[in-house]
């Protein structure tokens, strides 16, 4: 998980912001409304998706739920309880805005899968990204999404 504390941080927390807006950037252009299937790259779709899957797995899961947090931190306490686990805490603004970039990812690919034809390996990447967050606490809107 990301840790805010150090200047480095905020380096690294400045590039995921420039990936996600730049994932959201192509996602805009590849669903406009009526563009050809040429414009259409699989090869620009599988490193988004695997960039929204690693920031979903690795800083903002663990921060809605313990479980996940106990697993990135590679700590080893055993079975997390469940009033452990369901115990909401504040989550960061910096991941509430990286959260809220990668629910629009997500609903970008939706709409992708829905109006263009795609290699079966693609749509299975953005389905597997579409059924994490419902083995995730306290990730209500991303599960509605």
């Amino acid at each position: 998980p990301l840790s805010f504390a150090s200047p480095e941080s905020e380096s690294v927390l400045d590039r995921i912001r420039r990936s996600a807006d730049a994932s959201l950037c192509i996602l805009c252009i590849m669903t406009t409304p009526k563009i050809t299937q040429q414009i259409i790259l699989e090869e620009a779709i599988e490193p988004i998706t695997s960039f929204a899957a690693f920031q979903l797995k690795n800083n903002v899961f663990p921060e809605y739920d313990a479980l996940f947090a106990a697993i990135a931190g590679k700590k080893n306490e055993g079975a997390v309880d469940t009033k452990k686990r369901n115990k909401t805490k504040p989550v960061g603004r910096e991941i509430v805005h990286l959260c809220s970039q990668l629910m629009d990812v997500v609903n970008r690919l939706a709409e992708l899968v829905e109006n263009h034809r795609l290699t079966f390996n693609c749509v299975l990447q953005i389905v597997s990204l579409g059924i994490q967050p419902f083995f995730v606490e306290n990730m209500g809107p991303l599960q509605l999404r």
